[in-house]
């Protein structure tokens, strides 16, 4: 298990640097035949084509470990525990699972709010929230 882990870390590093290699050499020949011609901005270098591309990245897509396939919207362990959560609900009394979604109400807000209906004083029903 344990050789398998590292076996994971040494690819992915190499994957990092392929990739990092590869944008590098493919970025500046892009903003160099572009930008100067148009907007009269600096020729770049390699350096500063990974650079560019790693602030890039910083800035629009931030450090998410949790959107990597395996967090709480997706993936095995999200699937397993919302359906660990599911059988959980499932298995409560009625009574439970009531006071447990006021609970969960009080503390996490109406972002789900159901309509009810009410009866006005001259017996019309009008929806509610």
């Amino acid at each position: 298990m344990r050789r398998f882990k590292l076996l994971k870390i040494v690819v992915s590093l190499a994957i990092m640097a392929l990739v990092l290699v590869i944008v590098g050499f493919s970025i500046p020949p892009l903003w160099n035949y572009l930008i100067p011609p148009l907007f009269g901005g600096p020729v770049i270098t390699f350096g500063q084509a990974v650079g560019l591309f790693l602030l890039t990245r910083i800035l629009f897509f931030p450090f998410h470990p949790w959107a990597w396939g395996r967090g709480y919207r997706g993936g095995p362990r999200g699937d397993y525990w919302r359906k660990r959560f599911e059988e959980k609900l499932n298995n409560m009394p009625p009574e439970e699972r009531e006071r447990f979604r006021q609970q969960y109400h009080g503390r996490c807000g109406g972002w789900r709010q159901e309509r009810t209906e009410t009866q006005t004083s001259s017996g019309e029903t009008v929806a509610g929230v």
